[in-house]
């Protein structure tokens, strides 16, 4: 995979994860249907194959301030 890609991908996927409003694979979806269908890159098929679109990134609780 070219580290160019790679990391375009990767920036646009965690934007979205961090937003907070879709699972792991919902974003995969909608990602790899931007780069396909947008740019014409059919690339993030690749990683599609790898996540599944049913993929589920739990969220960890906030880690509380020590003293």
């Amino acid at each position: 995979m070219p580290q160019v890609f790679a990391a375009e991908y990767a920036l646009e996927f965690l934007t979205r994860y961090l937003r907070g409003s879709q699972t792991a694979g919902e974003i995969t979806r909608t990602v790899t249907r931007h780069f396909a269908d947008e740019l014409h890159n059919p690339l993030p098929f690749a990683y599609a194959l790898h996540c599944g679109m049913d993929a589920r990134l739990e969220r960890a609780e906030p880690a509380e301030p020590s003293a």
